[in-house]
């Protein structure tokens, strides 16, 4: 593309470094992704929100701005089987992914016994950092 515009070499490398820049940017995204461990791909436009319970589809508007996690909260989930627990909190993790932010998504059965390993471990400090 370069020879057939005659780019000069300044802009040359000022759109290698573009595209360099892109590239890792959509790698680190993608990396995000696959380490929070989600059960499936699922995103926010995908919610049916007919379908979710009423308290979860007044939270929504507020959750989609990911605003708790500019505030430093954590979002946890819970209700009965069926109710898109695991499907809305996976698009949120996503979108969070999108955002630049690391996430791990896990159950509670799971993350207690992380805990109790990491407690028995004496490497409280390592789970934390996930």
């Amino acid at each position: 593309q370069s020879a057939d515009e005659q780019w000069n070499l300044w802009r040359f490398t000022a759109e290698l470094l573009r595209r360099e820049k892109e590239n890792r940017s959509e790698n680190q995204r993608r990396h995000r992704i696959k380490n929070a461990g989600f059960p499936q791909l699922r995103y926010l436009n995908e919610i049916d929100t007919d379908a979710l319970p009423a308290d979860a589809r007044k939270a929504l508007p507020t959750l989609e701005t990911l605003d708790f996690i500019k505030n430093g909260r954590n979002l946890i989930l819970y209700g009965n089987p069926g109710t898109g627990k695991t499907h809305l909190a996976t698009a949120l993790g996503i979108a969070a992914c999108n955002a630049g932010h690391s996430v791990l998504f896990t159950s509670v059965p799971r993350l207690l016994t992380q805990i109790r390993e990491c407690r028995n471990a004496l490497t409280l400090r390592s789970l934390e950092n996930k």
